[in-house]
């Protein structure tokens, strides 16, 4: 059995894997973004079996789920960046994260990714760490950063 379920407004994933249930949080509010993390997620503790029905409106698991497609992000300042993934425009959420930062942030670099793909780095970066997505701007970061540089915008 495979299911998401809601706790509050957080959407949480809920997976059987030889007789042992898992439960873990997939860190969203937002339903089609819970989609794509229960999938990762349900593969990484050890679910195998992509045939089977999953409660809900997820439907059948495939072995090649559709990835929602968007922008992974490196907005930061000073030597602190967050490496994020939006369906919106990075402008977009340069303009929403700069709301709730007393500093002025600048939109270092994007690219088009997808939610795995953005993951796949916070594992590559997970020594440069500072906490949940922000990462010190030093050694590979540095270089991810370098080689996706937008023109340094500023949120108006």
């Amino acid at each position: 059995m495979a299911t998401i379920y809601q706790r509050g407004r957080t959407w949480w994933g809920r997976v059987t894997v030889n007789g042992r249930e898992h439960r873990g949080s997939l860190g969203t509010h937002h339903e089609a973004i819970a989609r794509e993390r229960f999938r990762d997620w349900a593969l990484s503790v050890g679910s195998r079996s992509h045939e089977h029905a999953v409660r809900g409106s997820l439907g059948p698991m495939s072995s090649t789920p559709s990835r929602p497609r968007g922008s992974i992000y490196a907005i930061g300042y000073g030597d602190k960046v967050k490496i994020g993934w939006a369906v919106s425009s990075p402008l977009e959420r340069l303009a929403a994260l700069q709301i709730r930062c007393p500093e002025d942030l600048t939109l270092f670099g994007s690219c088009p990714g997808s939610i795995s793909e953005e993951r796949a780095l916070h594992r590559k970066f997970a020594q440069h760490r500072i906490r949940g997505e922000w990462f010190w701007m030093r050694d590979e970061v540095a270089e991810w950063v370098e080689q996706h540089r937008t023109a340094g915008l500023r949120a108006a």
